[in-house]
């Protein structure tokens, strides 16, 4: 928790380094859950940057650059591989409802790359595991996303 708050503080480098760390004591590890909770972090970090919601601020870039030239300069694919490990993870310890949140996470990525059969792809899989598991407003979001692809 105190490297997803260094993140949120505006310390990037800080809290992405503690949650590296974290990543490489849990991947080899029994503790799944925890592995697997940290891969969703560092994507919905990496999603942010690549996504661009919020315009990097001056004193950030001042604060943090070892962490805009070592991770947002590439936060899309970072984000592409950390998804992916999600969606591997999830399949393996049967948790269908992380793999279908990566899925739709990887299928917004994608339509915000123009990678529309990507995005086509992951979404679809994301409604299906969605409605096979009854999670209406994930499923929703899921059908408004693949509307929205060209």
């Amino acid at each position: 928790m105190s490297a997803a708050l260094q993140i949120i503080k505006g310390d990037l480098s800080i809290g992405m380094q503690k949650l590296m760390a974290i990543e490489t004591k849990t991947k080899d590890s029994d503790f799944w859950f925890q592995a697997i909770t940290i891969e969703i972090i560092i994507a919905q970090v990496y999603l942010k940057a690549a996504k661009k919601a919020q315009p990097i601020s001056f004193l950030t870039m001042i604060k943090n650059p070892g962490f805009i030239l070592k991770h947002a300069l590439l936060a899309a694919k970072k984000a592409e591989k950390h998804l992916k490990n999600i969606v591997s993870m999830g399949a393996e310890k049967d948790a269908i409802g992380l793999v279908a949140q990566a899925n739709l996470e990887l299928g917004i990525l994608y339509k915000h790359q123009k990678r529309y059969n990507d995005a086509h792809r992951n979404l679809k899989e994301a409604i299906q595991i969605f409605n096979e598991i009854g999670a209406s407003v994930f499923l929703d979001q899921a059908k408004d996303e693949l509307a929205g692809l060209p």
